[in-house]
């Protein structure tokens, strides 16, 4: 077993429960327990439905989350994430209130060892664990239902993995054979000794084939009284899920991440010039999308329209046109009235495509999905992503349709909402400057000096010190993103 120390959100787990005496044991995988001590390994924990509302209460207290899975949770078996901030590592814990276990797609037999489980349950360091009898009896029923069944067959799936091999070898040094057998006779009767030792053999020899059919097939129906379906219907629910996935892969769709029980959210990330927003952002995304159904949007950038698309077009060919009978290409002044006909729709169709792209985020978030956003249009702020029509216009000098133009783009601003959580990077202007050399300086530090000017603190945004090292930024902006999701 792996003699490893605990991270601190571990053993804080492992203390809690102690102290408040639930009946609990980390129930498999425990030759490698000491993956699920650093949290590399999910912590698959068999919990007494009895403490199951203690149990829930004290992860919360923890900080963990509760995740569902957008293809439906198993019946008994519950998802938390927390986050160690000392090891920057989200911990996993499978809480299990029932021992569920087949093949991965369909999970089909609860086998009733919960009590037995749960009783034979002594300490392994920060972990309470079951008999190993037990554990075998149950990994080998596993192992078999998964890799030797005729389905597992012809879906290549027959070869038992090496991790596998290793923790039969471990449960299999530590057993009292007498006792294996004591054990399937009182708690599993309905499951033949012969069966289960035909099983055994073939995991253990990793000899699937048709031989191990046949004796899957025995165990499959010795095991019916465990089943949550019909045999026939389960296999036809593999397959169906098998080939979608096969569908998925063939056309690069991502597999569906779990989502927050509490809801989903929209972070939007800010700060000017040099702040490493995109930085944050990306590794905010890789670091939740690996577990949560996430999404990401640069509202720099907002994704185009086809207005957008069309008016842009329009001002290319005019531009072009323009080279082509020898104007030279110029800067637009205020009263230009070039400026008054074409630009005008260019910033309202910008405005509505970031009035759109917010609209939806919205709809995701509101679907249960976290939104992580590189900017933020806000009204403290006028260099940035704001109304600019109004800025550039006088009322006797502009015609009607650009005001039109300009109380719309100024509608579509005020129809954006606040993200739900609103975090700033700050940074010292002239540390931004030399982030940004390829910017004027003057232009950066003109952006820099609105940012400082904001009150922050009075619209509840979380700042950060964006001036340390990019490891230190990372951390705290983890931190904040978890406690506000």
């Amino acid at each position: 077993m792996d003699d490893c120390q605990a991270i601190t959100l571990v053993r804080e787990l492992c203390d809690a429960l102690d102290a408040d005496g639930l009946r609990q044991c980390h129930w498999k995988s425990n030759a490698f327990l000491g993956r699920s001590r650093t949290g590399t390994n999910d912590l698959d924990l068999l919990i007494a439905r009895a403490d199951s509302e203690r149990f829930s209460a004290v992860l919360h207290r923890l900080g963990f989350k509760l995740a569902l899975s957008r293809r439906g949770s198993l019946p008994g078996v519950c998802s938390y994430y927390g986050y160690d901030e000392e090891a920057d590592r989200l911990v996993h814990v499978h809480a299990h209130y029932q021992l569920v276990v087949g093949d991965d797609l369909t999970k089909n037999y609860r086998i009733p060892l919960e009590e037995v489980f749960l009783d034979s349950a002594t300490d392994e360091g920060d972990f309470r664990v079951p008999a190993p009898e037990l554990e075998l009896i149950l990994l080998v029923i596993r192992l078999t239902l998964k890799h030797l069944t005729w389905d597992a067959l012809v879906a290549h799936l027959a070869r038992i993995p090496k991790d596998a091999r290793h923790e039969l070898a471990y449960l299999q040094e530590r057993v009292d054979r007498e006792r294996v057998d004591e054990l399937l006779e009182r708690c599993l009767p309905f499951v033949d000794r012969q069966t289960f030792a035909g099983c055994e053999r073939l995991v253990d020899a990793d000899a699937g084939g048709w031989h191990g059919v046949r004796v899957a097939t025995r165990l499959v129906a010795e095991l019916e009284p465990c089943a949550r379906r019909p045999r026939g219907a389960d296999v036809r629910l593999k397959m169906w899920r098998r080939g979608l996935g096969i569908v998925r892969r063939l056309v690069s769709y991502e597999p569906p991440r779990k989502q927050l029980a509490a809801g989903g959210a929209v972070i939007a990330v800010v700060g000017a010039d040099g702040a490493g927003k995109s930085t944050a952002v990306e590794a905010l995304y890789k670091w939740l999308s690996h577990d949560f159904a996430v999404t990401r949007v640069h509202l720099g950038r907002p994704p185009r329209s086809r207005i957008t698309s069309v008016v842009g077009l329009l001002t290319r060919a005019r531009s072009a046109v323009g080279i082509v009978l020898g104007q030279r290409p110029r800067s637009v002044a205020v009263d230009d009235p070039t400026w008054r006909s074409y630009h005008a729709w260019l910033l309202t169709a910008v405005a509505r495509d970031r009035y759109l792209a917010i609209r939806s985020l919205r709809r995701v978030a509101s679907n249960g999905e976290i939104v992580v956003c590189d900017r933020w249009p806000l009204p403290q702020l006028s260099r940035m992503d704001t109304p600019r029509i109004h800025r550039n216009i006088t009322p006797e000098g502009a015609g009607r349709l650009v005001r039109a133009l300009s109380a719309l783009e100024l509608r579509y601003y005020r129809a954006m909402t606040r993200p739900d959580a609103l975090i700033v990077l700050l940074v010292d202007p002239e540390v931004a400057v030399a982030r940004k050399p390829e910017e004027p300086a003057d232009f950066v530090r003109g952006r820099w000096k609105e940012m400082w000017q904001v009150d922050w603190d009075a619209m509840g945004a979380h700042v950060i010190d964006a001036g340390r090292s990019r490891e230190e930024v990372l951390h705290h902006l983890k931190s904040l993103v978890w406690s506000n999701v």
